[in-house]
């Protein structure tokens, strides 16, 4: 292991002696390569001085698990061979970075006296002023290996005090589901073991010193390789379990589940763990304004849309969205013949020409509905290469849909020739059309095990036809539709573009699932806003102009990424010039707002909740908050704003004329009015 030190602003990695030191202005971690193995031997808070790794806990923090509870094969390896890596990363996905990547090798051990018998490489990122690192693993064998599900990707060794314990679990489906967010939160003994599941734990001890981990997967009931729990805290160690793949196969490296672990301290206020995974995750996916802040329209959510979608009409919903002031327009499915790839010259005679040429002029960007993992049965690209349909060594499909159409086979992205086929498809739109947006349906992944590849292989294909995609064309983004269940989300979406969270109809009967109710939408939105940023979720409003005003409607979707679901035609003239000067003040104040981190306040929305969510950036002191009345009877309500303890904060007004509002700095609360039901304001604060 050669001397090395490497520094990117704050972030550094130091190597010498068998010591790798990581860290920046907020974190250090160290590992020492000693005896065959290596551990974690120092884990510090650097703002608050804290130390996390207890002495006399060391021990391999890798646990590559046969079965768990029996046999760790980790243990019982001797890595007699050890290499550093380390580069700065500029990929434009993440926040650039200091990437370093050991490389354990054991050329001897007591299981077999093959050579390079096996390899762990662990992949270590650290970011300018984040308070985490990302961890995650590949794994060589050069023997097949199974049943290893309950494997950990890494593990810390506290031997901790009493401490609060809060897993975090989220939920797909969201079509039929409307309380995506589960929590369980319990009071860790020292002596005891928890067995937690979910996608984010907190582990904090009664100080107020905390850490987090964020596991880098699907929700728990969407795993490719679905493990009872996810964290095992106790008793002498916190540990990530669950590598998202069962088995390695000969001589191939396989890629773990990733994790975001860092620290915060909750002394003075609660919310500053979520802040903190809020840090990581602005460093994590890149949050920026350039990254799709629109403004945007689909007409699905007017039914019935494939009938009637055609030329005409989607330019006369350009036209419309100029008016109004919409960025973004997604044609939804009808567009394509039976072929599923090929545009209706019925209903689009120029194709996409026509809408490219209005988009250019309006400065609108087009996006498109697309199956990047299905064709139906009348294709030509089927009947050319049958090959390619997803089938099981037995020769029966994996995926098989049957709507009003007829079949619709499920395709293989292991095959190269479907690969590059789907690649060249999604490039060559956007080189014809200039369509940046592809709005991705159908792709239940962990129902592909096939002859070209399992349920692992078929989730690295599909990770893998976005990365390239992206990779050649940085102005493509996706849209990955949550709505259904065993789809990759949240983290997954996270990389490549934005969640389009839900369908929601007007027009569906009451007790429907998914009739559109804004208190629903609103309520999904505030209950995810803590875990997944909402500059990354989709969030639809309607135009049910009978029951509520427009700007109220506009307003849930105002710290996310507004949706409109349905034709833009379909909204009144008189809806349309009260919406128009809205969107105009969200667009002046769009990019302030999602620079900060966003957070929900006031209670549940219920429909008769006031509620709200803050926006607060931590470097200027400021922030945004918007609030809403529901249809309840109280004109006024005491809200607890978030960071602002000991602070004078001026509340100013931007959706409408109302006085402005102080914050005394003695308070830690302030009272808003609003006088109609179902309305809302707009605040921009700043600190006194």
């Amino acid at each position: 292991m050669n001397r090395k030190n490497i520094e990117l602003d704050d972030c550094y990695v130091r190597i010498k002696e068998g010591i790798i030191v990581i860290g920046n202005s907020k974190i250090e971690r160290s590992w020492k390569y000693e005896k065959g193995s290596l551990y974690t031997f120092s884990f510090r808070n650097k703002v608050s001085g804290k130390e996390w790794v207890t002495p006399g806990t060391y021990g391999d923090e890798v646990k590559i698990v046969h079965s768990e509870g029996y046999f760790s094969l980790s243990n019982s390896i001797y890595f007699d061979n050890v290499d550093v890596q380390v580069e700065i990363d500029k990929n434009p996905l993440h926040t650039a970075n200091i990437h370093t990547i050991i490389t354990l090798k054991s050329t001897q051990n007591s299981l077999s006296n093959l050579e390079n018998y096996f390899i762990i490489k662990k992949h270590i990122i650290i970011y300018p002023d984040t308070p985490a690192l990302r961890i995650y693993l590949e794994i060589y064998s050069k023997i097949p290996l199974g049943n290893l599900s309950y494997s950990m990707v890494d593990s810390i060794g506290v031997k901790g005090k009493d401490a609060y314990v809060t897993a975090v679990e989220l939920h797909d489906f969201t079509d039929a589901t409307n309380n995506l967010v589960s929590k369980t939160e319990e009071k860790y003994k020292s002596s005891e073991i928890l067995r937690l599941k979910g996608n984010l734990l907190f582990f904090e001890e009664e100080s107020g010193e905390g850490l987090f981990i964020w596991k880098e997967s699907p929700v728990s009931s969407s795993r490719l390789n679905s493990t009872l729990w996810d964290f095992k805290v106790g008793p002498e160690q916190i540990g990530i379990v669950g590598i998202g793949f069962e088995k390695i196969n000969q001589q191939v490296y396989r890629r773990t589940y990733g994790l975001g672990i860092g620290f915060y301290n909750n002394k003075r206020e609660k919310d500053y763990g979520i802040a903190a995974l809020k840090d990581y995750q602005k460093a994590r996916y890149n949050i920026k304004p350039e990254k799709g802040y629109e403004v945007t329209c689909n007409g699905w959510g007017d039914q019935p849309y494939a009938n009637v979608i055609n030329e005409a009409k989607i330019l006369e919903e350009l036209k419309l969205a100029k008016k109004l002031g919409v960025t973004q327009l997604t044609i939804d499915a009808g567009w394509s013949t039976s072929d599923s790839e090929e545009i209706d010259k019925n209903k689009f005679p120029n194709e996409f020409y026509s809408l490219k040429e209005k988009c250019s002029e309006y400065g609108t960007i087009l996006g498109l509905w697309i199956m990047p993992m299905m064709v139906r049965e009348k294709s030509l690209t089927l009947q050319k290469h049958p090959e390619w349909i997803a089938r099981t060594n037995n020769n029966t499909p994996c995926e098989i849909m049957n709507d009003k159409q007829g079949i619709v086979y499920g395709m293989d992205l292991c095959h190269p020739g479907f690969f590059n086929h789907m690649k060249n498809f999604i490039l060559g739109m956007y080189k014809k059309y200039s369509i940046k947006l592809f709005k991705l349906d159908a792709y239940q992944l962990n129902q592909y095990d096939t002859k070209y590849g399992d349920v692992y292989e078929h989730y690295r294909a599909f990770e893998r036809l976005l990365e390239e995609i992206h990779n050649l064309e940085p102005e493509i983004r996706f849209s990955m539709d949550a709505t259904r269940a065993n789809r990759p989300i949240y983290h997954f979406a996270l990389d490549y573009g934005s969640i389009f969270l839900e369908n929601r109809y007007k027009y569906k009967k009451e007790n429907n699932p998914t009739k559109y109710k804004p208190y629903k939408t609103l309520n999904n939105l505030w209950q995810l806003s803590s875990y997944i940023p909402p500059q990354k979720l989709e969030i639809e409003f309607c135009a049910d102009e009978d029951s509520y005003s427009i700007s109220y409607l506009f307003s849930i979707a105002m710290f996310a990424i507004p949706l409109f679901w349905g034709f833009l035609q379909n909204i009144s003239e008189k809806s349309q010039k009260e919406l128009i000067p809205l969107i105009k003040i969200y667009k002046e104040h769009r990019d302030d707002i999602h620079q900060g981190h966003i957070f929900p306040i006031g209670d549940q929305p219920t429909g008769k909740s006031w509620t709200g969510f803050q926006s607060h950036n931590f470097q200027t002191n400021s922030g945004y908050i918007i609030i809403y009345r529901e249809n309840n009877c109280f004109e006024e309500h005491v809200f607890y704003p978030k960071f602002m303890g000991g602070k004078k904060v001026k509340f100013v007004s931007i959706s409408d004329c109302s006085n402005d509002l102080i914050k005394p700095a003695h308070r830690s609360s302030i009272s808003f009015k609003l006088s109609e039901k179902n309305s809302f304001r707009l605040y921009k604060y700043n600190f006194l």
